[in-house]
C-alpha cells in the first residue's frame, strides 16, 4: 500500500490538472492509510517536504495567476518561516487537514467542527457548523424600505440558477421574467453594471451575451477557464415587492477555445507504509 501525491504539469501552464476528489476518497477508504506524524526537515531531500511545498504553492499561484518560485526558492523562504510553519500555519493547516480526511471519509455531518482560535488569549475552541442563512419573505427590509419576496422561499447562499445560454443579456431578461415573474430592474457580476433601468448606456449591451460584455468592459479576453458568469439580479414583482432572488450563473461553453496539450509530465511521490520512502521515476 502506497499513499501517493500526484501533480500534473503539462508543457503549458494553463493545463495543470489535478485528481478528482472521488478518487482521494476511494483511496482513503480501500486502503486504509493511517496518518504519521512527519516533523519538516527542509536540508533533506529524500523526504520531499520541499517537494510538497514547493508543488502545492506553485499550483496555488497558477490558480490565482501569480509569480510562481522555483524549488531552491521555495526552500530558502521556508527555512525562514519556521516559527510561523511550528506554530500558527501548523495549527491552521491541522485543523484544516482533520476536516479533509473526515470530508474524504464520507463522515457524518455531525461530525464536522468549525475551529476558533486566539493565540494572544489563549483560545482554542471548536463548535458545530451554522446551518446557512435562509433567505424569507419579510413584510417589511429596513433597508429597502418595503415588503421583499424571496423566490424560490427559504434559498441560501449555496443556492445558483443555472441559465444555460448562449443567451444575449435581452434574453437572460425575458427569460427571468418568463420563469420568475420578476421585472429585472438591474443585473450586475463583480463591480460591473451589465444593466440598469436607470442607466441608458447599457442598453448598447442588450443584444450580445454576458461573455461579450466581459470582454468590452473589462477590454480582455473572457478567460478560457471560466465556464460561467455570476450574475446579481434585482428587481419587483407585478405587486410591486422588492424580490430577493438567487444569484444566476449564466453558462455558455461556446467561448472555449482550448489549446492542445502536447505534454504532460506526472510527478508521483510515494511514501510506503512499510519502508521510509519510495522513490519512483517521473513519467
Amino acid at each position: 500500500q502506497f499513499q501517493f501525491c500526484i501533480f500534473f504539469f503539462s508543457s503549458r501552464r494553463r493545463h495543470t490538472r489535478f485528481l478528482p476528489v472521488s478518487w482521494a476518497r476511494r483511496c482513503v477508504q480501500e486502503t486504509g492509510i493511517k496518518m504519521n506524524i512527519f516533523e519538516f526537515e527542509k536540508d533533506d531531500d529524500s523526504n520531499f517536504h520541499i517537494d510538497f511545498i514547493a508543488a502545492t504553492a506553485n499550483l496555488r499561484a497558477r490558480n490565482y495567476k501569480i509569480q510562481e518560485s522555483p524549488k531552491h526558492k521555495v526552500k530558502l523562504i521556508a527555512g525562514k518561516i519556521i516559527p510561523a510553519i511550528a506554530t500558527t500555519t501548523a495549527m491552521v493547516v491541522g485543523a484544516v487537514g482533520i476536516e479533509i480526511l473526515k470530508y474524504l471519509q464520507n463522515a457524518d455531518f455531525s461530525m464536522y467542527r468549525n475551529f476558533f482560535s486566539n493565540l494572544a488569549l489563549p483560545l482554542f475552541m471548536f463548535s458545530e457548523p451554522l446551518p446557512p442563512t435562509k433567505h424569507v419573505d419579510k413584510d417589511y427590509d429596513p433597508i429597502i424600505g418595503g415588503p421583499v419576496k424571496a423566490i424560490p422561499p427559504g434559498w441560501t447562499n449555496w443556492n445558483k440558477i443555472d441559465v444555460k445560454g448562449p443567451l444575449t443579456v435581452k434574453q437572460i431578461i425575458g427569460w427571468v421574467k418568463e420563469m420568475y415573474g420578476v421585472n429585472v430592474a438591474s443585473l450586475s457580476y463583480d463591480d460591473k453594471i451589465m444593466y440598469s433601468t436607470v442607466m441608458k448606456t447599457t442598453n448598447q449591451y442588450l443584444e450580445i451575451t454576458p461573455e461579450k460584455v466581459y470582454e468590452i468592459q473589462y477590454q480582455k479576453k473572457f478567460p478560457y477557464y471560466k465556464k460561467y458568469i455570476e450574475i446579481n439580479v434585482t428587481g419587483d414583482n407585478n405587486a410591486g415587492e422588492d424580490i430577493d432572488l438567487p444569484p444566476l450563473r449564466s453558462v455558455s461553453y461556446t467561448h472555449l477555445t482550448l489549446p492542445t496539450i502536447y505534454s504532460v509530465q506526472i510527478s508521483v511521490v510515494a511514501v510506503s507504509l512499510k519502508k521510509k520512502n519510495t522513490n519512483l521515476p517521473i513519467i
